[in-house]
């Protein structure tokens, strides 16, 4: 699933969010957003803590939301990937016309 920055917003937005912004005047067709990409092999994110972490490093034992997948040790469930920038801009109207959802 493809996620956008979108100016003045501090998260990023997956494409129906995109949408349902576009549809409630939120945002306009002109507005440029910047496509993002999952940053593999980069730093994940933990929700439960809100912080991220360099690959090689995660907070184990020490944190209280630790839940190893295979139940023994291991990365912990919650640590998600994170995304960065293509470079690659686009405006919400070219986003809509070539999405088969609108």
């Amino acid at each position: 699933m493809r996620h956008y920055k979108v100016p003045g917003f501090d998260f990023l937005v997956w494409h129906d969010y995109l949408k349902d912004l576009f549809f409630s005047k939120e945002i306009s067709a002109d507005t440029v957003v910047e496509i993002q990409k999952i940053n593999y092999g980069g730093a994940r994110y933990c929700p439960e803590i809100d912080e991220e972490f360099i690959i090689g490093t995660d907070c184990r034992k020490e944190c209280d939301f630790y839940n190893p997948c295979n139940g023994k040790s291991g990365r912990c469930r919650h640590l998600k990937n994170t995304y960065i920038g293509t470079g690659e801009m686009v405006t919400v109207g070219e986003l809509l016309k070539k999405s088969k959802r609108v």
